[in-house]
């Protein structure tokens, strides 16, 4: 300002005073003493209207500054010569000015100003009308009327394109600006003579005669349509993000990550906390954080430094109760500074399913890794997902590569049995059955297997596997038949007739001698009732006497069966 003042000075070569007085409740104006080394030419008075259009236009607050060096009429001399005005319209709305000592130099300048303005200026009567004594060529560019349309309202009156809505207050506005001997600038809305609608920023000034009487009004309108509709995109867009803060069902926190205060916090975050939203923006995040103050810290920093932050935290709430939360913090920009928008999701039940989870999943593992048969975790499809110890002992290999070679790699798949254990699995959800396999060495082994399918958290279908080698099952059994034929073989050849009963009489074998000697095979009978059709036993019977397991002993007894006198040795 003190350098505008100083050129000011420097062209006219004068002290510059600038005074107001007022004259009771009307409008005030400005007077000035001026002491000068030379007298002023014509070329320099002219010149400063110019110079004041640019401060109002350019640097408006040094329009009062400008003022000083006002002289009333310098648009009408502009437009005796413009060409939108006719003379007759000039003389009618004009100051008296002496148009003939306008230097063309400095009407040059002023037009050139006038015309590379990015709106129009101009000069009206302060009536109802906003009457235009003066409008520049810019005036059809803004509003799509030409400049001669609204001279002396010709066509159309200028306060007839203002929108309705806005009319009271712009009249309000300048009334006002009057009254205070202020500058008017105001936004409004208008409508083209293209029915459009652009929004218009009007700048200017009440211009009064020597006795301080209103003369008419002077100043400057652009175009900001765009610039007021980016404003308003601006604020439908802070809006939008309040009502998203606000109103999000998510817990919301606004931070600054300086010194760790809370900025905002919307209703969720209040019901989830139990403090007021008014309690928790005089919180610190550390208040909350369990965490110490320096890690809260040194989370925060990485935060600022970080697109997207995500980490979870244990968080105390106003009861005392701690809950398990998941943090996802972004950077935003507010107001020129940074803070932290950080979004947050309770876990704590998450957290407690997850360690049961992890619980169950460590008994499974013991009781697996424990077990003395084979268990495979697997799919329906025969991929193998996991093998306890026992599995890896058992086949001769590590978990990953019974993991790669699945069950095919292990069963007999010529075995007719896995096909219809396979199946009744899938039709029963269950099974069990022998089948034979293979170790890593190619060995080929029987085993017992159990197997059923299920889903698991999930939801995918798994199946079970619990193997069980009956290799020396499978001897045992082998040898015992053997040993079975190998006796009957031998007891079939003996001379004399044999049996073998149980406690209770009942005849589990009988040699073939014996089978002749009474004529009919009586296995799984009472010998006492198929000999004798009697219910008693013989009298010189062992089994009167009791048998004592382990104990051999040699009783000869004679009986009388069918007529026939037998010689028994027990």
């Amino acid at each position: 300002m003190p350098l505008l003042l100083g050129i000011l000075a420097g062209m006219s070569g004068s002290n510059i005073s600038c005074t107001r007085s007022i004259k009771q409740n009307s409008v005030q104006y400005f007077s000035e003493e001026i002491t000068r080394e030379k007298p002023a030419t014509n070329e320099q008075t002219d010149f400063y209207p110019a110079l004041f259009l640019l401060a109002i236009l350019l640097v408006p607050a040094a329009a009062t500054i400008m003022l000083c060096r006002w002289r009333p009429g310098f648009l009408t001399k502009l437009q005796l010569q413009g060409r939108h005005t006719r003379p007759d319209q000039a003389n009618a709305g004009s100051l008296p000015g002496d148009t003939e000592n306008l230097s063309r130099e400095n009407q040059r300048q002023l037009e050139s100003l006038v015309s590379n303005l990015p709106g129009f200026v101009y000069r009206c009567k302060a009536d109802q009308h906003w009457t235009m004594l003066y409008v520049s060529g810019k005036c059809k560019e803004v509003t799509g009327y030409n400049p001669d349309d609204f001279i002396q309202n010709k066509k159309i009156s200028f306060a007839e394109i203002i929108k309705q809505e806005y009319k009271a207050a712009v009249e309000e506005e300048w009334k006002k600006s009057l009254e205070d001997n202020t500058f008017f600038t105001h936004e409004y809305e208008i409508i083209t003579a293209h029915n459009k609608v652009k929004w218009l920023l009007e700048r200017g000034v009440g211009i009064y005669d020597d006795s301080g009487n209103l003369s008419f009004l002077e100043g400057y309108i652009e175009d900001i349509t765009e610039r007021k509709h980016t404003e308003l995109e601006l604020i439908k867009s802070g809006q939008k993000f309040r009502n998203l803060f606000h109103d999000h069902a998510a817990m919301k926190f606004i931070v600054d990550p300086e010194n760790g205060r809370i900025v905002d916090a919307n209703e969720a975050a209040s019901q989830f906390y139990g403090w007021t939203i008014e309690e928790l923006t005089k919180m610190n995040i550390a208040q909350i954080n369990m965490l110490s103050a320096e890690v809260v810290s040194r989370q925060m920093e990485t935060a600022r430094n970080s697109v997207n932050f995500h980490f979870e935290f244990r968080h105390r709430k106003a009861s005392g109760e701690i809950a398990d939360v998941e943090v996802l913090s972004s950077r935003v920009d507010i107001g020129g500074k940074i803070f932290l928008h950080s979004i947050i999701h309770d876990i704590t039940e998450k957290k407690r399913a997850e360690k049961s989870l992890r619980e169950s999943e460590e008994r499974n593992r013991l009781i697996m890794d424990n077990n003395l048969d084979a268990i495979l975790l697997t799919k329906p499809d025969g991929s193998i997902l996991s093998a306890n110890k026992a599995a890896c002992e058992m086949f001769g290999m590590t978990e990953p590569e019974l993991c790669s070679v699945g069950r095919d790699g292990i069963t007999d798949r010529d075995d007719p049995h896995l096909q219809k254990l396979i199946q009744r699995r899938h039709k029963h959800g269950s099974t069990k059955g022998e089948v034979n396999f293979f170790r890593k060495d190619g060995t080929k082994f029987p085993a017992e297997i159990s197997s059923s399918i299920f889903r698991n958290s999930k939801d995918e279908l798994l199946s079970s596997m619990i193997i069980r080698d009956i290799s020396e099952r499978k001897k045992a059994e082998n040898e015992l038949k053997n040993s079975y034929e190998l006796n009957k073989t031998l007891l079939q050849t003996i001379p004399f007739g044999m049996d073998i009963v149980d406690e209770k009489g009942v005849i589990l074998f009988q040699s073939e001698k014996f089978r002749q000697i009474f004529g009919r095979d009586i296995s799984l009978h009472r010998c006492f009732v198929s000999n004798r059709n009697d219910n008693r036993l013989c009298n010189s019977c062992p089994l009167n006497e009791g048998i004592v397991v382990g104990k051999t002993e040699t009783i000869e007894s004679d009986c009388i069966m069918q007529g026939h006198t037998f010689m028994i040795t027990h």
